[in-house]
């Protein structure tokens, strides 16, 4: 609702600019005095206030200076009939955002009025949008919509409050590691610790002591014990990815957690316990891995005991317009943009993509453009992009007949050619296959000359 409440001393002036304001949609109260007004202010959430500069014998300063504590974040007009610039200017410096002066051009406070009112339209989407990118991560707020990811949310929903080792399959940059944490978060455990480590970033004795902690001095640079991940996630999760990267030495450890529960520090014979939930994820194909000697069989089986595979980019295209929103939104508010608008024609453009790097390269695209778009939409202008980014040309370059384009690129390819070979048409004609007087036929054609 278009809230605004007005306070002035003057019956007919609060009459008429009500009418008028109600006929332009806003919900309006007024005030005569002071007291009055300060009673109302609390009523509603009003966007706007209208605040004459002197009501009786009280100052409209005053309101707005006390206006300035109590209700930071509404906006104020200073309207007066005694409207020097000193005093619009004294205003503003306590707190109003604008002055109008008695009598009042009506059409000037709509155009005042449409403006905050469009500022504060967006001030509130940028609240609910650092709302939401705050929220906790569930199945409710992973962006899927296509029958492909339902699935997957399904068999997630179904597993999440069992015991059993859960396998995340899927290529690089596909949302592995947020279905991991939706799982745990929606588990019974979401009180509980929720810890991830990446056994691609760590040598294998750096990787041992972090998942199974060490005693000090059991091996150089051990100057104090250090408890590992298994001791601090007690019964929470333990999110293990890239775990196709463990060495087969380590995979030997784990697989003494995942039957027995039970490890023992680097540098120790004190047997530990450990009633953690495990989930693993790989980009890779640990059948074959297996089959290559490089992981163990033992303990594939006991990770695949609930296998779960999240589909390529490629294969879910009818989720790329709600992602791409969610990136545009994501992106604009970081860099406090207002939020750049779609066009279908950039979604379409998308849609032809087959996004190798999936999500991943969707989103850092995404916020490339955000960052270059120069207007209100968001476009691939002022955006270099090569044929890994995207096999289509800008549109604007588009935007002309055929005949023109071939022209203007075929006048770019002799130029570049004759600059290589340093004008000389014979090898020129010898690098395009053409005969030598077609060389020159198109050099006059396009008045390419040498300088």
């Amino acid at each position: 609702m278009q809230n605004i409440i007005i306070i002035d001393d003057d019956e007919l002036f609060l009459s008429i600019t009500a009418k008028f304001l109600k006929k332009n949609g806003w919900d309006v109260v007024t005030s005569l005095n002071v007291d009055e007004f300060y009673k109302k202010i609390n009523t509603k959430d009003f966007i706007v206030t209208l605040i004459d500069l002197q009501i009786g014998s009280s100052s409209g300063i005053d309101v707005i200076k006390e206006l300035k504590i109590t209700h930071p974040s509404i906006y104020m007009i200073i309207c007066t009939a005694h409207g020097t610039i000193e005093s619009a200017v004294e205003a503003m410096k306590f707190g109003a955002l604008d002055y109008i002066p008695k009598p009042i051009n009506y059409d000037e406070l709509k155009l005042k009025l449409n403006r905050i009112l469009s500022e504060y339209q967006k001030e509130q989407e940028l609240h609910e949008l650092r709302r939401l990118y705050s929220t906790k991560i569930t199945f409710d707020n992973i962006i899927g919509k296509s029958v492909e990811f339902k699935k997957v949310v399904d068999l997630c929903r179904s597993v999440m409050n069992t015991d059993a080792t859960i396998l995340i399959n899927g290529e690089t940059g596909t949302g592995k590691e947020l279905i991991a944490k939706a799982i745990h978060n929606e588990s019974e455990r979401k009180d509980k610790p929720y810890i991830v480590v990446n056994c691609a970033t760590l040598v294998e004795q750096l990787l041992e002591s972090e998942l199974f902690g060490h005693e000090k001095g059991s091996f150089t640079g051990a100057f104090a014990s250090k408890q590992g991940k298994f001791e601090i996630v007690e019964d929470g999760t333990l999110f293990l990815d890239e775990i196709g990267e463990m060495s087969l030495n380590l995979q030997k450890k784990l697989l003494r957690v995942l039957q027995e529960n039970e490890f023992e520090r680097v540098g120790s014979t004190n047997v530990l316990k450990t009633s953690c939930r495990i989930l693993a994820a790989t980009n890779k194909d640990l059948k074959q891995l297996v089959s290559n000697n490089e992981f163990r069989e033992d303990l594939y089986y006991r990770l695949n005991v609930f296998p779960i595979m999240v589909p390529p980019l490629r294969s879910r295209k009818k989720d790329i317009p709600t992602l791409v929103k969610y990136f545009v939104e994501k992106n604009c508010v970081k860099i406090h943009r207002p939020i750049l608008n779609i066009p279908k024609s950039f979604i379409s453009r998308l849609m032809k993509r087959l996004f190798p790097g999936n999500i991943r390269e969707l989103e850092h695209l995404i916020e490339r453009l955000v960052i270059t778009s120069k207007g209100l939409d968001i476009t691939f202008e002022n955006q270099i992009l090569d044929d890994v980014d995207m096999q289509l040309l800008p549109e604007s370059e588009c935007d002309v007949t055929a005949g023109t384009f071939i022209s203007k690129y075929e006048s770019f390819y002799f130029k570049t050619l004759l600059n290589k070979f340093e004008w000389d048409t014979i090898k020129v004609a010898n690098a395009t296959g053409l005969s030598r007087k077609t060389v020159y036929m198109k050099m006059r054609e396009y008045g390419l000359k040498q300088i």
